[in-house]
């Protein structure tokens, strides 16, 4: 898709000082960590976060809990690449990410049922089609799983 390919190289671009800018923003930083509190709360077995950015919520889980599998997408290849680059780094078996959107998480992850999953600071707000988005989700979600979502505006 054009539109998906047009977020990406935005977001590829985003990626050069993603981490510093962030970094710079206690405001930010508190309201994550609140939502990581939230997320742990309600989190079980395989997770997903749609739209890992550097991977800060993606690395944390994996690091929090080692005995779960914890999954990644992000539309942006350069993101994907910072967050594979930590995964790396950290030694995280349990934690695996990739490039694409909601809509390709079944070719992505065949046959992955997740327990969780979780979307932080709108990247739900950068879908095609938010009707459509959910029922993708919805379709990899396991039953009686949970999804946490964001939004921003």
């Amino acid at each position: 898709m054009s539109y998906y390919r047009e977020v990406g190289t935005y977001y590829d671009k985003d990626a050069v000082d993603f981490e510093r800018r962030y970094h710079l923003n206690p405001a930010l930083q508190r309201i994550r960590q609140s939502f990581r509190e939230h997320v742990k709360l309600r989190t079980s077995g395989t997770t997903l976060e749609v739209g890992v950015g550097p991977g800060f919520d993606l690395i944390h889980f994996a690091e929090q809990f080692p005995d779960r599998e914890v999954y990644g997408i992000d539309i942006s290849a350069e993101m994907v690449r910072l967050t594979d680059e930590k995964i790396s780094a950290k030694k995280l078996p349990n934690a695996r990410v990739a490039q694409g959107s909601v809509e390709d998480l079944v070719d992505i992850f065949p046959g992955v049922q997740f327990d969780t999953i979780y979307v932080f600071f709108g990247a739900l707000n950068t879908v095609d089609d938010l009707e459509h988005a959910f029922d993708c989700l919805r379709n990899v979600l396991a039953p009686e799983g949970t999804m946490i979502l964001t939004f921003v505006n």
